[in-house]
């Protein structure tokens, strides 16, 4: 029989390879361990990813959505604006007509208030009153039409700055659609 230091070495180089192989063993295990981990940890990430991805799509659509609803809006005020100038200028030539028959009975009112007294009105200070009264009534008409004419550009001005801000909202809702299509 061999010796004990033999055995001892033996049995020494026995317990050495097994610890040896249980260590391979393990380090194979952990890489495997680590290995899934990774795919897990990467399919995790993916996945949030793409529902983030989602998420904007969808948050851009809805953007493009309102983005078109407020251009909506704003036409809408625009054509509002434009009727209201429009009724405004109706109004005023209405309103500067019926100064005009006034007028016209006013100046009657004064030739026959002069024709009674019997003074000819074709001369002197009954003609000078009548020209008097002319001026003042085309002062008047002409003053109306001008705040008419005013009201109206204002009117006109913020029509066309309500149809603007649409064109804007409508350009940032073409932006959203296109921030969509590119989540």
């Amino acid at each position: 029989m061999a010796d004990p230091a033999t055995w001892i070495g033996i049995a020494s180089l026995v317990v050495s390879a097994v610890g040896t192989g249980l260590s391979v063993q393990s380090q194979n295990n952990a890489a495997k361990s680590q290995e899934e981990l990774s795919l897990l940890n990467l399919q995790s990430q993916r996945q949030a990813a793409q529902q983030q991805g989602r998420l904007q799509s969808m948050q851009a659509q809805v953007n493009a959505a309102l983005a078109a609803k407020d251009q909506a809006a704003a036409n809408a005020a625009a054509v509002s604006l434009e009727r209201q100038a429009q009724s405004v200028g109706a109004a005023g030539r209405e309103n500067t007509r019926q100064q005009r028959m006034q007028f016209a009975q006013f100046i009657a009112q004064q030739r026959a208030a002069v024709a009674a007294s019997g003074v000819v009105d074709t001369t002197g200070s009954p003609l000078a009153l009548l020209a008097d009264s002319a001026k003042q009534e085309q002062y008047a008409a002409d003053e109306t039409l001008y705040q008419v004419e005013s009201a109206q550009r204002q009117l006109y001005f913020d029509a066309d700055m309500q149809r603007n801000a649409g064109t804007v909202a409508g350009m940032q809702g073409l932006g959203f659609q296109a921030e969509s299509a590119g989540a």
